[in-house]
């Protein structure tokens, strides 16, 4: 029968000093943890930085960046806003665009393929008590109005068939149209027709928007 062998008096007197020595070296590697060298300071600053810099730039790769100084605190200084808009908002917005431009271009077709039906349909009496310039014009020279409005007015919805070669169409149709709009106007002014006037006014209001738009697209 074997016993273990009982440590020396020596070899117990040593292993206090082994604990103390331990915790010493505990405590000198927490204390250097704790207190960081001057060159790691100057990493630390020099990340925190850095993530500064990237959360700007993912604020200004946000929706919209808006940057304005309202409340400007020197006297002087116009107050400014700057606006950027990401390639997701900036097709949204001219998807919007596009479709308020296509509606107006509808609104004005209908109306010009309406106002042509009716020169080239109705007997002249009643063109004469709806409007009174055609008793001042020929009978064909209305009927030759009435055919020029109802082309023009589906050259406005040329783009349909082809944005390539439509587009020129358009831009030369609500030319057209404007200039006769602006005729008219002038005519239902002078006559007092103040109903067709003011339906001029709105269409010559449309048509400006619509060739505006449309001549500075680019695609």
């Amino acid at each position: 029968m074997t016993h273990a062998p009982i440590p020396s008096r020596a070899a117990r007197s040593r292993e206090p000093l082994k604990v103390i020595e331990t915790e010493a070296a505990l405590q000198r590697v927490m204390h250097t943890a704790t207190l960081r060298p001057r060159s790691s300071r100057r990493r630390r600053s020099r990340m925190v930085t850095l993530t500064l810099r990237a959360l700007a730039e993912r604020v200004m790769r946000s929706d919209i960046a808006t940057v304005s100084n309202k409340e400007s605190a020197l006297p002087g200084v116009p107050k400014m806003s700057t606006q950027t808009l990401t390639p997701a908002r900036a097709r949204l917005n001219r998807s919007y665009r596009n479709l308020t431009l296509w509606t107006l271009q509808g609104w004005i077709a209908m109306f010009f393929i309406a106002a042509g039906y009716a020169k080239l349909s109705e007997p002249m009496d009643n063109l004469v008590d709806l409007m009174r310039w055609p008793a001042l014009v020929a009978p064909n020279m209305v009927r030759g109005l009435g055919v020029a409005e109802i082309i023009l007015a589906l050259l406005v919805l040329a783009p349909l068939v082809s944005w390539k070669h439509g587009r020129p169409l358009l831009v030369m149709a609500a030319s057209g149209l404007l200039a006769l709009e602006v005729v008219m106007l002038g005519i239902h002014a002078t006559g007092m027709d103040l109903g067709p006037a003011l339906t001029n006014l709105v269409l010559i209001a449309m048509t400006v928007t619509v060739l505006w738009k449309r001549a500075r697209e680019v695609r």
